[in-house]
């Protein structure tokens, strides 16, 4: 009789441990599935393209808010090798990177150019280690980028071409009362008698 309630007794504590335990499994997986959404919450918001590949350039899984700017339809490169499927230079350069980023841990990045929809895009890829086997690429279309960047360098040739040939002075100084020249045009130089902007 007195076995029986030691068993009794020992079973209820027991339970009640597991009972614990259960209730701390369920508290768990409640902060697991509320970083899940958080985190899928982070990825829906993001505008840029996220590859997951492995050491040997195998893509493992990806993200993107819409597969207009994929060079190929993910069937055709989920657990492929990077080599069979984008061009050379750029896939060579992605294992190169991968590798790089592995061994050493730093955040690493390059960009490239890609035909995608008969329309040459520019696109910036950073990559930083996921694992020890594996790394994230963050992709971004700077396409935008590209083509102000071009517009702003041709407007700046415009206007030293303009300069340049005006029969007025023009120059440009630093701010400030002791303010250094930073460009001059060449009737200025004639106006003042210098040969070059290094002697004023």
């Amino acid at each position: 009789m007195l076995d029986q309630e030691k068993t009794k007794e020992q079973l209820l504590i027991e339970l009640n441990t597991l009972k614990e335990e259960n209730r701390k499994l369920k508290k768990s997986r409640q902060h697991y599935q509320k970083d899940e959404l958080k985190n899928q919450a982070v990825l829906n918001a993001l505008p840029d393209i996220l590859f997951h590949l492995d050491k040997n350039g195998i893509f493992l899984d990806y993200h993107a808010p819409k597969n207009d700017l994929l060079y190929s339809r993910p069937e055709n490169f989920i657990n492929e090798k990077i080599t069979d499927i984008l061009p050379k230079n750029i896939a060579v350069k992605t294992i190169d990177l991968t590798k790089e980023v592995l061994n050493t841990g730093k955040i690493m990045s390059f960009e490239y150019e890609l035909p995608i929809s008969n329309e040459l895009r520019y696109f910036e890829a950073r990559f930083t280690v996921f694992d020890e086997n594996s790394v994230l690429i963050l992709t971004r279309d700077i396409t935008e980028k590209k083509a102000l960047d071009k517009a702003h360098i041709e407007s700046l040739e415009k206007f030293k071409s303009l300069t340049d040939n005006l029969n007025v002075g023009v120059y440009r100084t630093t701010a400030g009362a002791k303010g250094k020249f930073i460009e001059v045009n060449p009737a200025f130089l004639k106006m003042f008698g210098f040969d070059n902007k290094d002697e004023i």
